[in-house]
């Protein structure tokens, strides 16, 4: 999405919600990254960097977060790129 530069109407920089939409998918990718890092330190090292139940709630309520903002996201790109498709035709 980002790479879209087609210097008219259906440049990328011109629409927030496509903006949005890459945000959090970059942010879900970092939040994916620190779960599996402390997966990989945990199993490498057999220490627990927190608790079991405290890992648990982190993880449960971020995966949570996470799931609303992509649903969020992709909602509000949803609305946009059906208009791009009816301009088209």
């Amino acid at each position: 999405m980002a790479s879209n530069k087609h210097g008219d109407w259906k440049d990328f920089d011109n629409y927030e919600e496509y903006r949005y939409v890459l945000a959090i998918a970059i942010l879900s990718a970092f939040y994916t990254g620190l779960q599996t890092w402390r997966q990989v330190y945990e199993l490498s090292t057999a220490r627990e960097i927190l608790s079991r139940h405290k890992t648990a709630m982190i993880d449960f309520f971020g995966d949570q977060i996470v799931a609303y903002l992509l649903i969020s996201a992709a909602s509000s790109a949803v609305p946009l790129t059906n208009r791009m498709r009816e301009d088209i035709n």
